[in-house]
């Protein structure tokens, strides 16, 4: 569901699709935290728990460490156009038309455990011309549609700009 389009977006057309902050990024952090305390408590209680001690503080600097980062990206929001996109994030709104952007640079990287493969992360880099890059990373819930859909949008308008020309 999208909620109000900023001001700065109003020149942009009509708003087309909504991405926001993945939940994990605030929800997972406070359940680590709370994770972590119960396995501290439970190796206190217990002396033949102490493996549940050893591994509870060691996941309640990470509970901190995505809760921090959770707060930080939890009003994070994007919102694509028809003539650009408005990124959201804290109190700093971007609102770029896609004759602003330069290119769009696709970064995967490949996870592995051990030398078994995990998974992969896709991020894009959205490079203008002014000389400013905004990032579009795994924080962001259906960052791969997102990224795609920029790309193709700022190609179709780079190669309409030529056939005017």
């Amino acid at each position: 569901m999208m909620t109000s389009v900023p001001h700065t977006a109003y020149h942009l057309g009509q708003p087309l699709a909504e991405y926001r902050s993945r939940s994990f990024n605030w929800k997972g952090g406070p359940l680590l935290i709370v994770a972590s305390v119960l396995m501290l408590a439970a190796a206190r209680q217990f002396d033949s728990l102490i493996f549940f001690g050893i591994i509870g503080l060691i996941l309640f600097p990470f509970g901190i460490i995505v809760s921090l980062h959770g707060l930080k990206n939890r009003r994070l929001r994007v919102v694509l156009c028809n003539e650009g996109l408005v990124h959201e994030q804290s109190n700093r709104t971007i609102a770029l038309h896609w004759r602003d952007i330069a290119t769009v640079q696709k970064h995967t990287t490949r996870h592995f455990l051990s030398f078994i493969y995990v998974g992969n992360t896709t991020s894009y880099i959205v490079y203008t011309y002014a000389g400013e890059r905004l990032v579009l990373d795994s924080t962001i819930k259906g960052v791969k549609e997102l990224g795609e859909k920029v790309e193709t949008a700022v190609v179709l308008f780079q190669h309409a700009q030529k056939i005017k020309v």
